[in-house]
């Protein structure tokens, strides 16, 4: 789905407190149960369970189905005992994965029975449909089950809908986890409306449910109006948002969904939070006169995300040069102002020549300057928190996995919401211990940085609390002109991965609808 379509972005005009929803451990009436025999057994790696339904977000490891017997216990030297059949899930390694129930609506309930196989904690943690975290974190410092590779049985319920779960252990095995999406109100499919010529007003009322937060709209049939929307609770505006501008104008289409994904159709979209809304929709282009679109309420769908990769000067730097190394733990980077926040796994300082690169062809991993870096300490996350600071407008440094997998850094703002994460397929680095730069810029103050890898290493870390670079000007000459479509379309012809704005990892039309969007919010 295109969610990079809105140009003038969304914007909720009157922001409450964050809070967070609670989860609570309760039984509940499954209505549907994942028990793992029909994933095949032999290691193989899971992108989705519940016959495709539900997906499977790689973290720091895989989520993989084993067969019985073929995964121990290690806490106790037993065979792990499935609670059913012959097959269960595993995490593996040491480290997280995250399972995906947005494209369900979200869920009320969620249980599993789940035992450990290596020393150390587990932990559950659930996010709502917006991502933010919920309270309920689960930890068991042991690792759940007894030790005897025998499982445990967990059980968890919601009032709110969530949006995904977050499991974090050391090899942990699960079986028959079962789902409840009880409580939880359909979406309202697409609703059809009509217009006139443009300054005409539309309005409707619509309610937002737990599970829908998101309001959408789109042109359709005949391409080339464009819309004003406002949203209403009561007399009071909420948000407000355009459409995308420039569609094309009068190609047809009447599927809603085509439309609203397609950019020769104008559309947007705003989250809200639960209540009764009136939309005020004002035309502002109708080429012929008339026209008709669609509305709806959907599951949640993220805003374009307001980091990107793009260069800028350093405020400051750390090149790891003050600290003890030998594999010691770091509590906090540039003169202790920037806190570390342990994940499932630590941030160490590290001599060079005393941390390798495992992937092909390998070799020992070589800081960028002087004789020390840093490196997450086993297969896992922390955090560098800028919250006390006030957040930051970028973060660059340089970087090379040592394990093989994916890195992924992700970006969350002042209030600890989840902005957006960009994930770097293989990992930093070509696999020959050398690292690589890394940028993003954010036009909006980022609180943390969470870098989820394997044993990855970083060097000459830097950040700005100002203005960054401004992306859209592509050409560097301070002003946005025709010049700076050619320089992105230049970068984006030679495959150089500075045009992958959304940071899917590939180069594709998103990245011009992303491009559009920033030239078009300028740069002040």
């Amino acid at each position: 789905m295109n969610t990079q379509k809105v140009f003038a972005a969304a914007a909720i005009l009157a922001a409450a407190g964050t809070t967070f929803a609670q989860v609570s451990p309760g039984a509940f009436a499954p209505s549907s149960t994942e028990d793992y025999e029909a994933t095949g057994g032999g290691r193989v790696v899971l992108n989705d369970i519940f016959g495709g339904l539900v997906p499977v977000i790689p973290g720091a490891v895989t989520h993989n189905s084993v067969n019985a017997g073929d995964w121990i216990d290690f806490r106790g030297g037993n065979p792990v005992v499935p609670s059913s059949g012959g097959i269960f899930g595993v995490q593996f390694g040491f480290g997280d994965f995250t399972l995906d129930f947005t494209g369900l609506g979200g869920i009320t309930g969620f249980a599993c029975n789940a035992t450990a196989a290596g020393v150390g904690a587990d932990m559950i943690e659930f996010f709502d449909m917006a991502g933010n975290p919920m309270t309920g974190t689960v930890t068991d410092p042991d690792g759940f089950g007894p030790g005897d590779g025998t499982m445990e049985a967990l059980s968890f319920v919601s009032a709110v809908p969530i949006g995904s779960i977050r499991l974090t252990g050391r090899e942990t095995c699960f079986d028959d986890i079962a789902i409840s999406s009880d409580g939880i109100a359909p979406c309202i499919d697409w609703t059809n409306f009509s217009f006139g010529d443009v300054g005409d007003v539309v309005t409707f009322d619509f309610d937002i449910t737990a599970g829908c937060p998101t309001f959408k709209i789109t042109d359709a049939f005949l391409s080339g109006d464009e819309f004003d929307v406002r949203i209403l609770d009561g007399a009071t505006e909420v948000a407000a948002f355009s459409t995308s501008p420039d569609p094309t104008v009068g190609d047809s289409e009447g599927d809603f969904d085509i439309a609203f994904d397609d950019p020769r159709w104008s559309s947007g979209f705003v989250n809200l939070d639960t209540g009764s809304y009136t939309a005020e929709v004002t035309v502002t282009a109708s080429p012929f006169g008339s026209g008709g679109a669609g509305w709806r309420t959907d599951v949640f769908l993220a805003p374009p995300c307001p980091v990107v990769e793009g260069d800028f000067d350093a405020d400051e730097t750390d090149d790891y040069e003050s600290y003890p190394g030998a594999r010691s733990a770091i509590t906090a980077v540039f003169g202790g102002a920037v806190p570390i926040i342990d994940g499932s796994v630590f941030h160490a300082s590290v001599d060079e020549g005393n941390w390798s690169d495992f992937r092909a062809p390998g070799g020992p991993i070589q800081p960028t300057s002087g004789t020390k870096f840093g490196v997450q300490f086993g297969f896992g996350d922390f955090s560098y928190d800028f919250s006390g600071i006030g957040g930051i407008l970028g973060f660059k440094g340089n970087a090379s996995a040592a394990g093989v997998g994916d890195d992924v850094v992700s970006f969350f703002d002042m209030d600890d919401n989840l902005l957006c994460s960009f994930t770097v397929s293989g990992g930093f680095g070509p696999g020959d211990g050398t690292m690589v730069p890394f940028s993003y810029v954010s036009d909006t103050p980022i609180g943390r940085v969470n870098v989820n890898g394997r044993e990855s290493t970083f060097d000459d870390i830097g950040f700005t609390v100002g203005e960054p670079v401004c992306v859209a000007d592509c050409d560097g000459d301070g002003a946005l002109t025709l010049f700076d479509f050619l320089c992105f379309q230049n970068l984006f012809d030679a495959g150089d991965l500075a045009a992958d704005l959304d940071g899917d990892g590939i180069l594709t039309l998103f990245d011009f609808l992303t491009f559009q969007n920033l030239f078009d919010a300028g740069c002040d």
